[in-house]
C-alpha cells in the first residue's frame, strides 16, 4: 500500500534518447529531470506522513545512498540520515540464507520512526532483512521507500513499499542514481539502459 500523494511513474523502453556518458553509451529511460523531481515528490511525501515526528533516513548501501541524500536534501522537516549495509544471500545465494550486516548502523533508531531507502526493490530480500534488523535493533516502525520498482515475473515481492519513484520494465538493466555496471556509474544523475552491456568487458 502506498502512501504517496503523486502517482507512480511507469516507464517504457519506447523511444528514449541515447547519450554516452563517460564512454559508455546508455539509452535514458528517466531523465535527470525527471529524476530530482520525483525525489522532490516523495521527500514531501515523507514530510506529511511523518507529521510532527523527526524519522531516521536509513539508505542502504550501496545503491541507496544516492537516493537517500537526494531525499534528505528536499526534506522540509527535521531528520537524521544514516546508513546499513545488508547482505541476504551470503555464499548460498538462497533466501534462506541468515541476512549479514555488512556495515553497521551509522545512527541510533531506537524508539524512532524510520524510513528504509533503496534505490531498488524487486524480490525485496535484502529489503525485507533490513526491515527486520531495524526493527530489532528498537526502530517503533519501519516504512520502505523506493526510487525504482521492477516486477519479475516468478518472482513475487515480498515487502510493500510506501512510496515508489518509478515502475520500470522487468527485463531493463537500469544504471545510473545507485545502481551500478560492474561497479562504475553509481553517480550517473539520470536512470540509463547500457546500449551494449559487454562495453565494459
Amino acid at each position: 500500500m502506498t502512501t504517496s500523494q503523486y502517482e507512480t511513474r511507469k516507464v517504457t523502453l519506447n523511444w528514449c534518447p541515447t547519450i554516452v556518458y563517460k564512454g559508455v553509451e546508455f539509452q535514458i529511460i528517466i531523465s535527470e529531470e525527471a529524476v530530482n523531481m520525483r525525489l522532490r515528490e516523495m521527500a514531501h511525501d515523507i514530510a506529511i506522513v511523518s507529521g510532527e515526528s523527526s524519522p531516521v533516513i536509513v539508505g542502504v548501501l550501496n545503491g541507496g545512498v544516492y537516493i537517500a541524500t537526494g531525499i534528505s536534501r528536499e526534506l522540509s522537516i527535521r531528520h537524521q540520515l544514516g546508513f546499513v549495509g545488508v547482505s541476504s544471500y551470503g555464499d548460498s545465494r538462497s533466501a534462506e540464507h541468515n541476512p549479514t550486516i555488512t556495515n553497521d548502523l551509522s545512527c541510533p533508531v531506537s524508539g524512532k520512526k524510520v524510513w528504509l531507502v533503496e534505490d531498488i526493490v524487486e524480490t525485496g530480500a535484502t529489503v525485507r532483512d533490513a526491515v527486520n534488523y531495524l526493527l530489532y535493533k528498537g526502530a517503533t516502525e519501519v516504512s520502505i521507500c523506493c526510487l525504482l520498482s521492477k516486477v519479475v515475473p516468478g518472482k513475487p515481492c515480498v515487502v510493500s513499499p510506501q512510496i515508489i519513484g518509478f515502475v520500470v520494465p522487468h527485463d531493463a538493466f537500469v544504471v545510473g542514481c545507485g545502481l551500478d555496471l560492474k561497479k562504475f556509474f553509481r553517480e550517473m544523475p539520470f536512470i540509463g539502459v547500457p546500449v551494449e552491456r559487454q562495453s565494459l568487458a
